[in-house]
């Protein structure tokens, strides 16, 4: 094999040699930059890379490697020179060789290699074949970073245009792909890009829409114009603007989420949500747009705002919706200085619907009412259930206080008939409270107040009325406000104290038993008695702490009692309201105090007045029935005011029955008062119930209940209630005497002193 010629040996003294080879490495780099820059792919950048330093070194032969998925450095098929494919890999370099020289003798042996960087990755390598090595490779090892860094270049080329590759192919699948609508513009605003839920969405196919205008598919005809003018103006102004002369075109709402409405290929009209922007290459411009159509959200919004202005059960306004109802026509009357009225409907006795025939029925029958009550009313009146059985009827405008009462007697009239649910006849009545503003002073939540408080007042006259709001009533709720706050303090802080009226009982002339009575010792007002603040008590719910007081006190005072008099009573009446009574766990506060205090539950007698105790709330008769069955003895408190029968009395858990004071008054008054008292205590006793008269204030009231049997007696003749400290003095055999002279006839005896 013929020697290998190597380039001459650079000498001190040889400076044009020196040149030559400057000038040929400067080649070399320039010659693999033009490659790297030009080179469509790795393989033919690294080819002329081969060449490039082969040329310079003189070497005969170069290949390159590439770093595989494993991290491996492998041998491809570039060389330099060319070698067929078909070329045998152990005769692969006598090949390049002969290709280079041929009919060459050359032995030869790796001589170089150096990476192909993208920053610091090694991803391949260049390797040189020689028959021996340069004298002097200083020259070329500064340069060989340079040329591995360009063919990186071409590598970080290939990777993006792969990437930008299957970014683009990821886009267009995106688009085609998406839930929205796609729509891309050209400046003259027509179509260049349609995607499938475009097609699907307006019933236009791609095809059919290329090269079309867009504003004569999609957008509303009057809309079209603003459309156009407003994509003008944004080429023109190189940004988006809105001057109000087209607020709805792509023009003026890029970088923006807005609702609009569209129109697809069939004319249907539906609202849509777009996000347009704008793109730029060079000098020219592309809108692109996702679209949604948006029915279905819009449906479901309205039926929200619905809901939330509306009651569920009837449909009618809500509490919210009338105050802004309200509000607005406040604002008309205060610019018109015409009257509106405002009426607040509350049903009477609604509560025995739902305890008798169920919350069902119940919801029914006030669908039902809002019928009935609608059909009284203007088409510009306002109708509003704020809660339970409460209804609020504003008229907005209203000439005089006249036409608002006879508005709320229709009202009451529609309710007149009864109600038929469940083949059972339903009655509802309602209380009315008016309330009228002339101007805009007043806020909306203080006339419904005023209303409301009307209502209040029409109840306490008794069901079925209206009544008219005046500044007396604000007085009495501002009064009822400041009394209910003082009485939960008072409670507190131990104001409430307890009286006791003695019972006798007309056969032993003796004390028999005390009732318990409340009253409460106001820091300001002094001693206030029951009618001042129970009825407040029972409207609030704290007749339920006044009650639970009023059973623990008495306790612990019939306790005391037993423990300091030589003849103590035998027991201790105290009123229960209605409330208690509908406790679940009024058994068990009985039944605890009992055990605390050590008293027999014979000790403790409970008194329900007769309209409480015929209100068929059964479970509250069950609850009597199991402290009857205890040994507690029961009592029906103002017999003769409410509605209920004797033989009916004789089925209820009742020991004994208290005649109501104004029967007794009426004894000697009206004719027949005497023998009304006689057959309630003559049938009272058939039952086996004992019969208590109160109010007993004169001797010959005590004399005619002796005479008709009457068991026991209490009122002022005897005792008015007294501190517990006093009764001792009644206990004693001093108070019998004086009965039984009184029984006698042998002296007159006055009301006992307060």
């Amino acid at each position: 094999m013929e020697a290998f010629v190597h380039p001459p040996r650079q000498t001190a003294d040889d400076g044009e040699s020196g040149l030559r080879r400057a000038a040929g490495l400067a080649t070399m780099v320039q010659r693999v930059a033009v490659a790297a820059n030009e080179a469509a792919s790795l393989e033919e950048a690294a080819a002329a890379a081969l060449a490039a330093v082969s040329d310079f070194t003189g070497w005969p032969v170069g290949r390159l490697h590439l770093v595989d998925g494993a991290g491996a450095l492998r041998p491809t098929s570039v060389w330099h020179p060319a070698v067929s494919v078909e070329s045998a890999v152990d005769s692969t370099v006598d090949s390049a060789v002969d290709a280079a020289h041929p009919g060459a003798d050359i032995d030869l042996a790796p001589v170089l290699t150096f990476p192909v960087l993208v920053g610091t990755e090694e991803v391949g390598a260049l390797e040189f074949f020689g028959a021996g090595q340069l004298d002097d490779a200083a020259e070329l090892d500064a340069v060989l970073g340079i040329l591995g860094a360009q063919l990186g270049r071409v590598v970080e080329r290939e990777r993006a245009a792969v990437a930008s590759r299957r970014n683009e192919e990821l886009n267009r699948e995106i688009i085609a792909t998406a839930h929205d609508s796609f729509i891309s513009l050209d400046a003259s605003g027509r179509v260049t890009e349609w995607n499938r839920q475009a097609e699907t969405q307006f019933g236009w196919t791609r095809e059919d829409v290329l090269g079309e205008v867009l504003a004569d598919l999609i957008i509303p005809p009057e809309d079209r114009e603003a459309h156009t003018r407003g994509i003008q103006r944004y080429l023109e102004a190189g940004h988006a603007t809105n001057d109000g002369h087209a607020p709805n075109c792509i023009g003026s709402v890029l970088g923006q989420r807005v609702e609009l409405e569209a129109v697809d290929r069939s004319g249907r009209r539906f609202p849509i949500e777009m996000t347009a922007w704008a793109v730029h290459d060079g000098d020219h411009v592309v809108f692109h747009a996702f679209i949604q159509d948006i029915t279905l959200r819009k449906a479901v919004e309205r039926d929200l705002e619905h809901r939330s202005m509306h009651d569920p059960l009837t449909g009618l306004a809500n509490r919210g919706l009338l105050i802004d109802r309200l509000s607005a026509a406040l604002e008309q009357t205060g610019a018109t200085g015409t009257p509106l009225a405002l009426l607040f409907v509350d049903l009477d006795r609604f509560k025995n619907v739902n305890d008798s025939l169920g919350h069902d029925a119940g919801d029914r029958v006030l669908v039902a009412v809002a019928d009935r009550v609608a059909g009284a009313l203007r088409e510009d009146d306002t109708l509003a259930r704020l809660s339970g059985d409460e209804f609020v009827v504003l008229r907005p405008a209203t000439a005089t206080p006249e036409e608002a009462v006879e508005l709320a007697n229709r009202i009451l009239a529609q309710l007149e008939e009864p109600f038929l649910v469940r083949d059972t006849e339903a009655y509802v009545s309602a209380s009315i409270g008016i309330a009228l503003a002339s101007d805009a002073t007043v806020s909306a939540e203080k006339l419904l107040a005023d209303a409301d408080l009307a209502m209040y007042r029409a109840k306490e006259r008794g069901k079925g009325v209206l009544e008219l709001f005046d500044v007396a009533l604000r007085i009495r709720l501002t009064d009822r406000i400041e009394t209910e706050r003082e009485l939960r303090r008072g409670i507190e802080d131990g104001e409430l104290v307890a009286y006791y009226q003695p019972l006798i009982d007309l056969g032993s002339r003796r004390v028999v038993g005390v009732e318990a009575l409340v009253r409460w010792q106001h820091p300001r007002r002094g001693l206030l008695l029951p009618d001042s603040f129970i009825p407040m008590a029972e409207e609030t719910g704290l007749v339920n702490r006044v009650g639970d007081w009023m059973l623990r006190e008495a306790c612990r005072q019939m306790k005391q009692w037993q423990a300091e008099l030589a003849d103590p009573p035998s027991w201790v009446a105290v009123n229960l309201s209605v409330r208690q009574v509908e406790r679940p766990g009024l058994v068990d506060t009985v039944t605890g105090l009992l055990a605390e205090y050590g008293l027999e539950p014979g000790q403790l007698l409970l008194e329900i007045t007769e309209s409480a105790i015929m209100r068929d709330a059964q479970a509250g008769i069950e609850r009597l029935w199991r402290l009857r069955e205890l040994g507690v003895r029961i009592s029906i408190d103002d017999f003769g005011t409410g509605y209920s029968s004797l033989n009916r009395l004789r089925r209820l858990p009742v020991d004994s029955l208290k005649v109501d004071r104004s029967f007794v008054a009426d004894m000697f008054v009206s004719t027949g008062g005497t023998a009304l008292v006689e057959a309630v205590i003559t049938m009272s006793h058939s039952f086996g119930l004992r019969v208590v008269a109160e109010g007993v204030e004169t001797v010959e009231q005590l004399r005619e209940l002796f005479r008709l049997g009457c068991d026991e007696v209490q009122g002022y003749l005897l005792s008015r209630p007294i501190p517990p400290e006093r009764l001792g003095a009644l206990c004693g055999p001093v108070l019998a005497a004086e009965v039984d002279q009184q029984l006698n006839g042998e002296r007159p005896r006055q009301p006992a002193p307060s």
